[in-house]
């Protein structure tokens, strides 16, 4: 309990959790409501029903429930693999901090390579550093 409240890194977790939340709701609203306007449009369209709107309302509103169950689907992947990427971003980032505060460069030369390039050299820079 005491590291959850006085750590910035859970602070930080617990503001992207609650912002994840309100995205995954906002991406389910917009394709719920991307599904009835595009039927909405193509009725508008194509008159199938005639001068009948409470058919195609109905229509509409089925269209809308319909896509609810994808729009959880999608927004649950879409959540899984940013989780995923943000993961492993956080998990880099720790190493190479951590890497760097503990070797010195030997040049100027070697530490702007490692410095600006770390994910094109890799984990192990060959001279660039030393214990």
């Amino acid at each position: 309990e005491y590291m959850r409240n006085s750590s910035e890194d859970f602070k930080s977790i617990s503001t992207l959790n609650g912002l994840q939340g309100i995205f995954q709701f906002g991406g389910l609203l917009a394709i719920s409501l991307a599904s009835g306007l595009g039927t909405l449009l193509f009725f508008q369209l194509f008159p199938v029903f005639g001068p009948d709107t409470k058919v195609r309302d109905n229509v509409i509103w089925i269209a809308i429930a319909c896509s609810v169950p994808i729009g959880i689907g999608y927004m649950t992947l879409f959540d899984t693999v940013g989780d995923t990427i943000l993961y492993c971003w956080a998990v880099q980032q720790s190493r190479y901090h951590f890497r760097l505060s503990h070797q010195r460069p030997k040049s100027v030369t070697g530490w702007n390579g490692a410095t600006f390039l770390p994910s094109l050299l890799g984990d192990y820079q060959g001279e660039t550093f030393e214990k």
